[in-house]
């Protein structure tokens, strides 16, 4: 039997919930540091026997007034799950409902135009070391995920055996709530990716099937840490060579959730951002299928969308 990892009143039913909700799960560590937060809380509220009241929620909420919005939502939300887990064994738990969260605080993202792709695809070419895969590698992988909009933990985990570049699909494995989903490719991507395996084939990297696709400087699979850091250099580069930034002046947010941090300098220019001018149609042309391809410094294609 493992280990208890609590210590209040409560500290059994805390035990089970973790275990059957969230152990097994991929947020099985946040839950766990926010269920031990509760647990010490409950410590010094509650006695033997005694359950969650409103007294004692209200309280706890209290408690996390300095904390920002997004961080009270997701304490709140484990709670909640806890406390209707604990009326099946106690009705008199206080039954928290949603109205009682605050509402979460996120800023638009910004979603990028073809000639701002190409401008971080062309600074993507210019890093080094020199004769490494390394620009190959990330031009590529920014070219894909604008290309079929899968999200960047997707790119990143993709295999050589989830490519089929005769059919034109990849088949992202286990992605967001562990659904499984075939994308489909355009030609002209489809192309652009045959180059780029041919490159890495020939840089020595193993072919194995269960091999990653996108690889760091090392030849391990590329971490999404290390390729939002070097996202957002290569935004910062391009601010510092141009009058006009990349990003709007408020927050670069990159689409599918590849990094949010503010760095325009204080005298930028900006214009204002896509969604402040026109937000609905930018946010359709993401999901209509395009015809079009643009073509990017270097010769290499990318279609804006998969569809042909």
């Amino acid at each position: 039997m493992a280990t208890c990892l609590f210590r209040s009143p409560l500290a059994p039913r805390l035990q089970a919930f973790w275990e059957s909700h969230y152990a097994r799960s991929r947020r099985g560590i946040s839950s766990q540091k926010i269920l031990l937060y509760l647990d010490r809380f409950l410590m010094g509220e509650l006695q033997p026997g005694q359950t969650i009241s409103r007294q004692v929620v209200e309280r706890w909420n209290d408690s996390m007034a300095h904390l920002s919005p997004n961080t009270r939502i997701n304490r709140l939300c484990v709670l909640r799950r806890f406390c209707r887990y604990l009326h099946y064994f106690d009705p008199d738990t206080c039954l928290i409902h949603s109205s009682f969260t605050p509402r979460r605080t996120r800023r638009a993202p910004h979603i990028y135009s073809r000639q701002e792709v190409q401008r971080i695809m062309a600074a993507a070419r210019q890093l080094g070391p020199p004769g490494s895969l390394r620009p190959v590698v990330v031009t590529n992988l920014i070219g894909l995920l604008y290309s079929t909009g899968i999200r960047i933990g997707e790119a990143l985990n993709l295999t050589l055996r989830d490519i089929d570049l005769r059919r034109r699909v990849i088949e992202v494995r286990e992605g967001k709530f562990r659904k499984s989903r075939y994308v489909p490719l355009s030609s002209s991507t489809a192309r652009q990716m045959k180059k780029y395996l041919r490159r890495r084939r020939e840089a020595g990297f193993s072919t194995a099937p269960t091999a990653p696709v996108f690889l760091n400087i090392i030849g391990t699979r590329h971490g999404h840490p290390g390729f939002v850091t070097l996202f957002l250099e290569l935004l910062r580069r391009l601010d510092r060579a141009s009058t006009t930034c990349v990003t709007p002046s408020r927050c670069i947010a990159s689409w599918r959730g590849i990094g949010r941090v503010p760095i325009c300098r204080p005298n930028c220019r900006c214009s204002q951002p896509i969604w402040a001018t026109a937000p609905s149609p930018a946010l359709k042309s993401i999901s209509k299928p395009r015809r079009n391809s643009w073509k990017v410094p270097g010769g290499a294609f990318m279609s804006i969308l998969p569809f042909r």
